[in-house]
């Protein structure tokens, strides 16, 4: 009679060893086990897994609504197009102010990891009550670079993106800055140093 033994592993599932010194147990079909047997020796918790991926999206979903809370989306601007990118540079020439936007993309992670950064940039984070931070005298405009055809946009490429998140900056109607943000980039401190108001 041969000797095997169950072993639980990682995952919940459940297999049938050869004990010590015992010869390999012969395949199952010849041992005379049913479908039934085999299907219950591998057996995966289902419902376990399911649960840890729901728990899972909760938290990201409740981190990401957190996010909107803090600072709602009006402090950053949308531009679609060049033409209503080249009409917020002409405004903010006429009124001394940095333009930054940031080029990002609906499929990029660490983009949608960052704008909560950089929505509580534009409001210095503060509360939900709080009017939009201006003594920086910044713009804040933000910029999808893959239309609807997943192809590059017009703007994202007047301005050769290549890689997003990026952060260029505009003075007079000219890009003086450009970041391809990393993890160890701080914005805040790039953002105060380029600021129109450090500089008075």
């Amino acid at each position: 009679m041969e000797q095997t033994a169950s072993v639980w592993c990682r995952g919940g599932v459940r297999l049938e060893l050869a004990a010590a010194g015992a010869p390999l147990p012969l395949p199952w079909r010849r041992a005379g086990k049913s479908r039934a047997q085999v299907v219950a020796g591998i057996h995966i918790d289902r419902r376990r897994y399911f649960e840890r991926v729901l728990k899972r999206q909760l938290e990201l979903e409740a981190r990401e609504a957190e996010a909107l809370r803090s600072c709602p989306l009006e402090c950053i601007r949308e531009v679609f197009t060049l033409s209503q990118f080249e009409n917020v540079l002409y405004d903010a020439e006429q009124t001394n102010k940095l333009v930054m936007i940031d080029f990002y993309s609906s499929s990029c992670g660490a983009c949608k990891y960052l704008l909560p950064q950089v929505i509580n940039l534009c409001k210095k984070g503060c509360e939900d009550s709080c009017p939009v931070d201006d003594s920086w005298g910044i713009i804040f405009l933000k910029h999808n670079v893959r239309d609807d055809y997943d192809e590059l946009t017009d703007l994202a490429r007047f301005y050769a993106i290549r890689v997003v998140p990026s952060f260029t900056f505009f003075q007079n109607g000219s890009p003086i800055k450009h970041l391809m943000i990393l993890a160890n980039v701080d914005i805040r401190t790039r953002m105060i140093l380029l600021s129109p108001s450090a500089s008075q």
